[in-house]
């Protein structure tokens, strides 16, 4: 090889070995970033709030309930508390008692009939009607008459003889006619038959008020308050309150008691009422700290003995476990992306290891190459010189 191809190769080479450095610098530069990402994902892996299970402990109280001998009463919270009456505490308690609230329900197929009397032997049947007129159904033809006395010979008749009303001497000779067994006036509600109520039962005109105030503009509140009869049934085992004119605007609304209007009636139910107190009390406690007694103000300062029982808030324990399970799952799916990129850097970084390694050793047989040629240059120059000594 002559002095010109060794030049020409030695450049040759040189620029290879050149691009050898700026793909490894290329390389650690790519393999500083991979690491710096790598510790972004470390510190943001430590960061990260590990999420800790419920301890049920922490929604499990003592309880504090006592009785007066007539109701039983719970502790809601017991506050220190001095004042000149000799209390230590200010303590609020509750209870439960027994509260009637009006229902309405609109009956859209009430079937309302008045009730009367029928003679089986003639099929004549009589009902007395609130006004105090009479409804006659004879061959299957009704009206309505005002007296008894005003009913044709045979009806009176058929119905004397059969004890539905009787006839009687008014004292000047003359016959009229009363009620004998005909029902006095009242409605059938599909099969249940009708009373007046007894305003005069405590629960009966407890109920009743507590239906005029739920609904204050109803016909019903107005009979109520009124001071009319209400009427009482039954339907599905329980009693229901109608007044007169909802009865008579369903039962006058058409001769067919399939198409009649509906009927507004109504009811009560009782509910479980809770009563909050706050009251002044005297609180003492045994040697564990527990409380063992309370005398309260509102109860003209008797003492009571408490009883304690440990209560768990079942369902807030449960919210904070759903709670605990949902931030685990999210945590372990952040965890495991953490954990996937991560191996995805160590992949890329190995590769890229490799890639170093490899130039490295080209590099380095390209430095060898390099001074292989520079040698036999040195050795061609001096050839060259002592060829022109």
């Amino acid at each position: 090889m002559g002095l010109a191809a060794s030049q020409a190769r030695l450049l040759g080479i040189g620029s290879k070995k050149i691009n050898t450095e700026w793909q490894g610098q290329q390389i650690n530069q790519a393999r500083t970033a991979l690491a710096n990402e790598a510790s972004r994902l470390w510190q943001e892996h430590y960061s990260m709030k590990v999420p800790t299970a419920p301890d049920i402990t922490n929604f499990t109280k003592d309880q504090y309930s006592f009785n007066d001998g007539c109701s039983d009463y719970e502790i809601v919270s017991v506050e220190s508390s001095s004042s000149s009456d000799g209390y230590n505490s200010k303590v609020k308690y509750r209870y439960y008692q027994d509260t009637a609230i009006g229902n309405d329900f609109e009956n859209k197929d009430p079937q309302v009939q008045r009730t009367g009397a029928t003679d089986a032997k003639s099929g004549i049947s009589i009902k007395k009607l609130p006004s105090g007129a009479y409804l006659v159904t004879k061959d299957g033809k009704s009206e309505i008459v005002q007296s008894l006395n005003d009913l044709d010979d045979d009806t009176k008749t058929a119905l004397t003889e059969a004890g539905i009303i009787k006839a009687q001497d008014d004292g000047t000779g003359n016959m009229t006619y009363v009620d004998g067994s005909l029902p006095q006036p009242g409605f059938m509600v599909g099969n249940s038959k009708t009373q007046v109520a007894d305003r005069n039962d405590v629960e009966t005109d407890a109920a009743l008020k507590r239906i005029a105030e739920k609904y204050p503009d109803s016909n019903i509140a107005k009979a109520i308050n009124a001071g009319e009869d209400l009427y009482t049934f039954s339907k599905n085992g329980r009693i229901q309150f109608a007044c007169l004119e909802d009865l008579e605007k369903s039962v006058n609304s058409s001769t067919d008691i399939d198409k009649q209007s509906s009927l507004m009636q109504y009811s009560t139910k009782f509910v479980q009422e809770e009563i909050l107190r706050t009251s002044d009390a005297m609180v003492e406690k045994n040697s564990t700290g527990r409380y063992r007694s309370i005398s309260l103000a509102d109860f003209s300062n008797n003492e009571f003995a408490l009883h304690a029982e440990s209560t768990t808030d079942n369902e807030a324990y449960d919210k904070a476990v759903q709670a605990y399970n949902q931030e685990k799952m999210a945590y372990d799916e952040k965890v495991n992306q953490i954990e996937n990129s991560r191996k995805k850097i160590q992949e890329q970084d190995r590769t890229l290891e490799l890639r170093l390694k490899t130039l490295d050793t080209e590099h380095n047989a390209l430095q060898n190459e390099i001074e292989t040629i520079k040698k036999i240059m040195e050795k061609k120059v001096d050839e060259t010189y002592k060829t022109f000594q």
